[in-house]
């Protein structure tokens, strides 16, 4: 299958794609909602997998946009997101008419069944109007305050003291810390004098 992903993370979706290449899909990506839309316009895809927190133009308007379209509203739909606060989000993007609602980080193989089963399904269709812009802004709001609360958190449990990173980066071991998605973020000193790679 020929598969966008919509994400405005790079590493997410490079990630994502990745993880389709591996289960013998290939895919283009695409950085908001908007550029989506272009991509669709260019045609030859079998499905989209879009994030939904997104400058410009989010997932859940681009989910309701396609299942506006004529021309695209057979499209399987994946939301794929890190953000789930409630039981609610879930509902909301399904009465959009995404088929599936899939939670960051997810392995490889249930993507690729997620896909499989959306692409033998009937398409699910919009139950909900999007034309209350206000409401949807303020829910938007909220959802980014939340995020940014807890980021701020995290950040401050991440964050290490002199003392620390000195001890750190000094260890006569490897050290090696990655993000949530297992991707590298930093390594030590002995870790390259081992390994050859910064």
């Amino acid at each position: 299958m020929h598969i966008l992903i919509v994400d405005d993370v790079p590493d997410d979706l490079s990630l994502l794609r990745d993880q389709l290449e591996a289960e013998g899909h290939t895919a283009v990506g695409a950085g908001d909602g908007i550029e989506a839309l272009a991509a669709l316009e260019a045609g030859g895809f079998d499905a989209v997998i879009s994030d939904i927190l997104m400058p410009r133009m989010d997932g859940h308007r681009l989910c309701y946009e396609i299942r506006r379209s004529e021309r695209f509203k057979d499209l399987p739909f994946i939301a794929y997101t890190a953000v789930y606060l409630s039981p609610a989000d879930e509902e909301l993007c399904l009465e959009l008419g995404a088929d599936r609602y899939l939670r960051k980080p997810a392995p490889g193989e249930e993507i690729a069944a997620a896909l499989e089963e959306v692409c033998g399904a009937e398409r699910r269709t919009s139950t909900r109007i999007l034309e209350d812009a206000d409401s949807l802004r303020e829910y938007r709001e909220w959802l980014i305050s939340r995020l940014e609360a807890e980021n701020i958190g995290l950040v401050e449990m991440l964050e290490l003291t002199s003392l620390q990173a000195t001890a750190l980066a000094t260890a006569a071991s490897a050290v090696v810390i990655t993000d949530g998605y297992g991707i590298i973020q930093w390594v030590n000193p002995a870790f390259t004098e081992l390994t050859g790679y910064t």
